[in-house]
């Protein structure tokens, strides 16, 4: 539990939190045998495997032509051909629907890293891959459900069905994470030296007030200023959206 900004939990009895600080990558044993080897390092961009987003690929060090990609994005990012046509002309309302679908793989990854780091207990990671899920999550929400009368709206009319799913409410959330400067001013004028949590996992903590939690995770639920978010719940309408936009 934090007694001012910056701090960390410390008592097991209210939670846990743990600190990492920024260090240097360590370079690669793989490049070591080149050091100072001005020939092999010439040949370093000829000929490498590459992984984009999970799968190997073999690239060459041939420029590509302005705007030029190897392969379809949505192709690498495992998009479904019945919304992604590579070869036939894309339908208006299709361009749409296949960033949404490259936004839904996004935040599945940070989800997936999300939940490993949880298993690791490594509290910082937890709340970095979090953030990036909720944006990524938002973006779905923002792209598929525009503003009534618009001409988004017009294109995407009939072809996607969002019936019984509402993100709005984590929209709130990841607008909190990314205007949190301003959230932060208000907490600040409102802060009487009480203790308070922030970035710590807070399950089974009991008998605190709402106002104790600046960011906080009581299991899958996230606290932030007050307000409570169930993310399993998020998670599960954003895999219901990737099914609807699959069929």
């Amino acid at each position: 539990m934090s007694g001012g900004l910056g701090e960390h939990c410390s008592s097991s009895a209210v939670g846990r939190g743990v600190c990492a600080p920024l260090g240097r990558v360590a370079q690669p044993r793989l490049f070591a045998n080149y050091r100072g080897n001005r020939v092999a390092a010439a040949n370093w961009g000829r000929l490498l495997w590459v992984t984009f987003l999970g799968k190997t690929r073999k690239v060459t060090s041939r420029r590509a032509t302005p705007g030029e990609l190897s392969a379809p994005v949505s192709t690498m990012l495992g998009c479904p051909s019945s919304t992604h046509p590579s070869h036939n002309k894309m339908d208006k309302w299709q361009i749409y629907t296949r960033e949404a679908y490259k936004q839904i793989e996004l935040a599945e990854r940070s989800w997936s890293a999300f939940i490993d780091a949880e298993k690791r207990e490594v509290v910082i990671e937890i709340f970095l891959h979090l953030q990036h899920f909720l944006s990524h999550t938002a973006m779905v929400d923002k792209i598929l459900d525009p503003k009534e009368g618009s001409d988004r709206s017009k294109i995407l009319k009939g072809h996607i069905d969002l019936t019984d799913i509402d993100l709005k409410l984590f929209r709130r959330l990841r607008n909190h994470l990314e205007h949190f400067d301003e959230r932060l001013d208000k907490w600040v004028s409102n802060y009487d030296g009480h203790p308070f949590f922030d970035m710590n996992l807070v399950t089974g903590t009991q008998g605190f007030p709402e106002k104790a939690f600046l960011r906080a995770l009581d299991s899958h639920i996230y606290k932030f200023h007050g307000e409570s978010y169930d993310l399993d719940q998020l998670h599960s309408n954003l895999l219901e959206i990737k099914q609807r936009l699959s069929a």
